[in-house]
């Protein structure tokens, strides 16, 4: 142990000798012996202030020292009596630990850490087979709470650097209960919606996840109503101390860059300011054996029960509901209408494009009204007494080919109700179109709990552009169909349905009239140019007016290198169709209401889709004038210049104001 310092005595003795000087000795006392204490003596000057300071001084030093030596002393009994006892050091935890669950359909829980008494570190389960360990969706139960305790989640591996969670949206929890499935909302007008699925017993969850990819099966043991509620207090995105692990890094050998035409780049271009792409910084960040920086929510929340609870991103919707609601549907085999009783087949048919890698169906369900047509492009078409081939326009619509976002297939499911109705619009729509609908184009991914890649490790929206039958089969296949729809000169138009985590409302991406680059932009008329992008937001606009959630002014029609391989720019660039959309629909809600969106307002979006698609086509049908007094509101709400244009054109035709050249020298 270090020496202590004690009190000088002010009547010890000088040493012998006669001396003038400071010396330091130690004292011969039994004390001292016990306890060396170093003492500050002087010959002559026993009374000066230096003396007295320098005692002073000695004393608060010993005093200090002795109460370190205290503690450590009582510290070190302390931890021998705990050793002695078998007692922990760590800090004391009150209460029972939670009990997590994910080995189920769309479950992605990989670890749980509990870092204090309530509050747990949780780890999600990136994409399979995802260089990139892209992450944002999450699904898992949680059981065995203490009721009316707080709470507090920290889920740390996300991968966007911001979300909807810094303004205002919040997570979703529910109680199952076994009982039946009913809809609505609470009370106190809380979002709250209802879906209907599957609980299996753990053995036939171990069974079905006992695969690398876990494909979806098994039969439903009893029906859970989810009561789903937004919760969490004190909820914030921040950037967690957590990284990714490194991306593998790309072959970057003597191969000469190229552009997009295929040329060879030239110095300038390929070494140039800006030529540091993201992934050359990926790429320093992999070689430095650390991956991207991660990000993370936490939020605080309390439990009623101590009961089973499943907390998700979004209101969940799994391969296992697609496929219980087109058996359910197909299956009753008749439908009430307003002139009695129908069979399902006259409006619609389910075919297959194709399965996915582990084996599970890629669904196309076609509506249209079969009793009155044959179409060789429709299966199974050859109905009784339908002699009259008709010339029907198609209509694809296309949903989940990113698996986290569920509420692409609510909005299908409204498509679907909708189309499946006997309203008045309904009918007409079946009589004058043909819908395709592929309600999820990546099941795989939905089973697995992904959110963006398929189990091919790859985002398949970037994959249209040149899809591999055995990589990408579903997005090939699809486009197949699209393909030969289009070659026939029926298809009008295609939609994919999105959801977004950065933005609110519910708005549309579409690709604006693609002139190519062989054509003079001297060439082109003004007005025609103007009229086509008029045309293309025609229906943008129509959902607006049917739908208050709906932003026109976030729309968006620029097409970026990025998005060169999306399903809607390959469809209009490639395949020729203008009207190509997608439609994108916010994780939190609208911005008029301020309020989280629900599974019915989600189903809202299909029926105005719907809607806006019967207006236009009433619009087309009736005449030139309610078409152009449709593409003059859409120009005075969207600014393209339209109307000035056409009043330029009028005074051109009849030579007003003396400008007579353009109508003498056709």
């Amino acid at each position: 142990p270090p020496p202590t310092f004690g009190r000088r005595a002010v009547n010890s003795q000088p040493p012998s000798g006669p001396s003038s000087s400071y010396s330091l000795s130690r004292s011969s006392s039994s004390s001292a012996r016990s306890s060396p204490i170093i003492s500050v003596t002087t010959a002559n000057h026993l009374n000066s202030p230096m003396a007295q300071a320098a005692a002073a001084t000695a004393a608060a030093l010993e005093a200090k020292v002795i109460r370190k030596s205290a503690r450590e002393v009582s510290a070190g009994e302390g931890q021998r009596q705990d050793k002695e006892n078998g007692a922990s050091t760590l800090p004391t935890m009150t209460t029972q630990p939670l009990v997590f669950e994910s080995r189920f359909e769309s479950g992605n829980l990989r670890r749980a850490i509990r870092v204090y008494d309530r509050e747990y570190d949780l780890q999600l389960a990136p994409d399979l087979n995802d260089t990139e360990a892209r992450c944002q969706w999450f699904f898992f139960s949680v059981a065995n709470a203490v009721p009316g305790i707080p709470y507090k989640f920290n889920i740390v591996n996300f991968g966007k650097k911001e979300s909807l969670y810094n303004s205002g949206m919040r997570p979703i929890l529910c109680l199952a209960e076994a009982c039946g499935v009913e809809g609505g909302e609470s009370s106190e007008g809380q979002p709250l919606s209802r879906q209907s699925s599957q609980e299996q017993s753990p053995q036939e969850r171990d069974a079905d996840r006992s695969g690398s990819n876990g494909q979806a099966g098994g039969s439903a043991s009893q029906s859970v109503r989810h009561s789903w509620v937004r919760t969490g207090e004190d909820v914030c995105y921040f950037p967690t101390p957590y990284r990714s692990l490194p991306a593998p890094v790309r072959c970057t050998t003597s191969k000469t860059p190229t552009t997009r035409k295929g040329r060879r780049a030239s110095v300038k271009e390929s070494s140039g300011k800006g030529a540091k792409s993201k992934a050359s910084k990926d790429d320093e960040e992999a070689s430095k054996g650390c991956g991207h920086g991660l990000y993370g929510v936490t939020f605080t929340t309390h439990f009623e029960s101590s009961s089973v609870y499943y907390m998700a991103m979004c209101y969940p919707y799994t391969y296992s509901d697609l496929q219980l609601y087109i058996r359910t549907m197909l299956h009753t085999r008749v439908m009430m209408g307003p002139r009695g009783r129908r069979d399902m087949r006259e409006i619609c048919r389910r075919s297959l494009v194709c399965k996915s890698l582990k084996g599970n169906r890629v669904d196309c369900l076609t509506i249209t009204d079969f009793g009155t047509m044959a179409d060789p492009l429709l299966p199974d078409c050859s109905t009784a007494g339908a002699g009259v081939m008709l010339d029907r326009p198609y209509v694809v619509v296309t949903a989940r080919v990113h698996p986290g976002e569920t509420n692409a297939s609510w909005m299908m499911k409204g498509v679907l109700d909708f189309l499946l109705g006997f309203s008045p619009l309904a009918i007409r729509l079946r009589r004058t179109y043909v819908f395709k609908c592929v309600p999820m184009l990546n099941p795989d991914g939905v089973v697995n709990g992904n959110y963006r890649c398929s189990l091919a490790g790859c985002d398949l929206n970037r994959q249209w552009g040149n899809p591999s039958r055995k990589r990408h089969s579903p997005i090939y296949f699809v486009k197949r169909m699209i393909d030969r729809i289009a070659r026939s000169g029926r298809l009008v138009l295609f939609c994919d349905l999105h959801g977004h985590s950065r933005k609110e409302d519910v708005f549309v991406y579409g690709c604006e009239p693609f002139r190519g680059r062989d054509i003079d932009r001297d060439q082109l008329d003004p007005r025609d140019e103007a009229e086509a992008r008029a045309r293309i937001r025609l229906l943008p606009f129509l959902i607006a007016k049917h739908n208050p959630a709906f932003v026109m002014r976030k729309c968006s029609f620029k097409v970026s290198k990025a998005k060169m391989g999306t399903g809607r720019v390959v469809v209009c660039r490639e395949l020729g169709v203008p009207n190509s959309y997608t439609i994108e629909a916010s994780f939190a809600g609208a911005s008029c209401t301020g309020r989280h969106m629900t599974t019915r307002e989600f189903e809202g979006v299909g029926h105005s889709f719907c809607r806006a698609l019967a207006e236009a086509t009433d619009a087309i049908e009736v005449g030139v004038d309610t078409e152009m007094e449709l593409l003059n509101q859409v120009d005075e709400a969207c600014g393209l210049g339209l109307a000035a244009l056409n009043m330029r054109s009028g005074e051109n035709a009849t030579g007003e104001n003396g400008s007579d050249s353009d109508a003498d020298s056709g």
